[in-house]
This record gives structure tokens, C-alpha cells and sequence, in this order.
């Protein structure tokens, strides 16, 4: 995985705020534990401090909820990859890129496709 990243982005430590140099290259694979396995190692070159970000424990109140009463269970929570939404440990840092899938906010620019 290494030598396929250093292939596609070999100037990244020193260039990964350019975003000329990062819109001419990308990595595309077909599964998404792979494409979090590169954003792993990408994050991890990038010389700045992890920020770490947690997802919601709970889904609502249990005495609510019915048959769905045991979903509440945070391991369980904390493994779900449902596509679109983030993974329970979202790492960021400052600089490195994202690319938003929905609009946020579009009064402050969190667009998709920026």
C-alpha cells in the first residue's frame, strides 16, 4: 500500500496543501476497507496533530424503542460502516484534505465536491 501511495503523491509531506497537486492524482479502489486503510496511511504522513472525533453512543431512548432496544449496545454502535455516513473514529488534521459528501452548511461553504 505504501509504495502505491509514495507512486501516486511522491512530493505528499512536503506538498499536501497544494491543492493543484492533490486534484491531478487520486487513489480509487472498490472496497471501503480499503479506501480507509489508505486514508490511514496518507493521514498518518501528513506532519500535524491528530485531531480524534467520536460518534453519538446512543440512538435514542431505550424505553422507546421496542425491538430495537438491544442496538443501544456502544460496541455495536461503535462498528457499524454504513456508507455515507463517518466511521465511529473520524481522525482529522489540520490541512489535510476531506471531501464533503452532502451539503452541510452551504452559507459557510461546506458543500459537496469542495
Amino acid at each position: 500500500m505504501q509504495n502505491l501511495i509514495t507512486a501516486v503523491y511522491p512530493n505528499l509531506v512536503t506538498e499536501y496543501t497544494d491543492w493543484l497537486y492533490l486534484r491531478e492524482q487520486g487513489i480509487l479502489a472498490p472496497i471501503n476497507d480499503h479506501i480507509n486503510e489508505i486514508n490511514s496511511i496518507i493521514l498518518s504522513m501528513i506532519p500535524r496533530d491528530v485531531k480524534t472525533n467520536m460518534s453519538c453512543d446512543t440512538l435514542f431512548n431505550s424505553n422507546d424503542c421496542g425491538a430495537f432496544r438491544d442496538m443501544e449496545h456502544p460496541k455495536l454502535l461503535h462498528s457499524l460502516k454504513i456508507f455515507g455516513l463517518p466511521n465511529h473514529c473520524l481522525e482529522l488534521k489540520l490541512d489535510a484534505p476531506i471531501v464533503l459528501l452532502r451539503n452541510l452548511n452551504q452559507l459557510i461553504g461546506l458543500c459537496n465536491d469542495t
